[in-house]
């Protein structure tokens, strides 16, 4: 059983955002229903068996549901928000590499304005819209990607003009 419920949120932690929320709001909606039908089932199986439970221990419940809720929504809060400044700094990080190559050496700008823009093609043509299937950061699309930067990056290592101009 523990082996399945830690697949089960190693699944979930891997959906995208919106659909991670809409799991574990459903998830916790279900163990609420199932809460419910069974007290309603005990009551009326039999009528004596809450007669001594005090309503106060209700309180109790409630907080600890809200703060399973809370915590939950609160991660897939923070995985959003990691992946937003994922995506600016990768931004920042092109921005960069195409401000910087106009003051390399010949032929090292023209080749990594068109690696850069291969980058870009492949990033909002195949990654984009695969997203939301995507897995693992081990694939096909991220390995070409990774390969293209790692392209730009040999060319100016290679270059055999001093480290300041690179």
């Amino acid at each position: 059983m523990t082996v399945f419920i830690n697949e089960a949120i190693t699944a979930i932690d891997h959906l995208p955002a919106k659909e991670r929320a809409m799991t574990y709001s459903l998830a916790l909606l279900s163990f609420a229903l199932l809460s419910v039908i069974s007290v309603a089932v005990v009551r009326r199986r039999y009528p004596e068996a809450f007669k001594n439970v005090s309503p106060g221990i209700l309180s109790p419940v409630g907080a600890l549901f809200a703060l399973t809720a809370s915590f939950l929504i609160a991660d897939v809060w923070n995985k959003n928000a990691n992946s937003l400044d994922v995506v600016a700094n990768e931004t920042q990080a092109v921005h960069q590499i195409l401000n910087i190559s106009p003051g390399l050496p010949e032929p090292l700008p023209d080749f990594i304005r068109s690696k850069m823009d291969d980058y870009r093609r492949l990033v909002l043509e195949e990654e984009a819209p695969a997203l939301s299937q995507m897995k693992t950061i081990e694939n096909d699309i991220n390995a070409r990607t990774r390969r293209i930067l790692y392209d730009i990056s040999a060319a100016t290592a290679a270059q055999t003009d001093p480290a300041s101009a690179k």
